[in-house]
């Protein structure tokens, strides 16, 4: 299986999905895919395990989409480390969905880990120095945007008017969705360093803002529908007399 590595990704997914189907078998060569920690393959002949290491990363440098080397510690790669971390989160955050796993809540989670992956491939690919192809493969649709906003409405029409200032949790579901939503602040705040670069489409710095906004309002409605209650922000008092009574942990 040779090509870009969209391509070859997708190929192995198909193969993964499919392998107890064919007839023939794959002899695996190594060949780094971009787009997720994988090894890729050429097809010859029987299938053997896949290895998930290629060494190529050894001395501290890496590849993107259009081929550059960079190092690790390249603001592109902090970037995409922090929006993989974010996919990680939301993906933690649908396990805990409990009885909601097939609820539309948890399935616009799973679209939304879709277009995390997305979001990669278009960090990966510098505006500045890749080639005309390629960044035509990996521009990010901004109407994806419009779908987030819509989803927000949609939610806060079923939840009761916000009043206070709330501090996150509101049981386990509500609580990663929390977790995704800072994390998603701080890949926002890598994306708008490269936008600012000239390096990333403003679509994507667009998406990651709505989509911290969609994760305060999912936490939300993950809350109502658990059956869990929201916390209310309450200024603690500064008043230490007022705490005498209250015992520490270690008492």
């Amino acid at each position: 299986v040779h090509g870009e590595p969209d391509e070859i990704h997708s190929m192995i997914c198909r193969a993964v999905l499919s392998s107890a189907r064919v007839a023939q078998s794959f002899t695996l060569r190594a060949a780094t895919s971009t787009k997720c920690n994988l090894t890729c393959f050429s097809v010859q002949g029987t299938i053997r395990t896949v290895r998930i290491y290629t060494r190529t990363g050894d001395k501290g440098k890496s590849s993107l989409y259009n081929g550059e080397r960079r190092s690790k510690t390249d603001p592109t790669f902090e970037c995409l480390g922090d929006v993989d971390e974010l996919n990680s989160v939301v993906g933690l955050a649908c396990t805990f969905s409990g009885n909601l796993s097939d609820h539309i809540l948890t399935k616009r989670l799973q679209e939304i880990q879709a277009n995390l992956m997305d979001i990669g491939s278009s960090i990966a690919t510098p505006l500045s120095s890749s080639e005309t192809n390629k960044l035509a493969r990996t521009a990010f649709n901004p109407n994806r945007v419009l779908l987030l906003e819509r989803w927000i409405d949609e939610m806060e029409e079923q939840l009761p008017p916000l009043k206070n200032f709330i501090l996150p949790g509101g049981g386990p579901y509500a609580g990663y969705l929390h977790v995704a939503r800072s994390t998603c602040r701080r890949a926002e705040r890598k994306a708008v360093s490269l936008i600012e670069a000239g390096d990333v489409e403003q679509s994507v710095g667009v998406y990651l803002n709505r989509l911290s906004d969609f994760f305060f309002v999912a936490a939300r409605m993950a809350s109502k529908l658990s059956g869990c209650s929201e916390v209310i922000y309450q200024k603690p008092h500064d008043d230490v007399d007022s705490q005498s009574n209250v015992r520490s942990p270690e008492q």
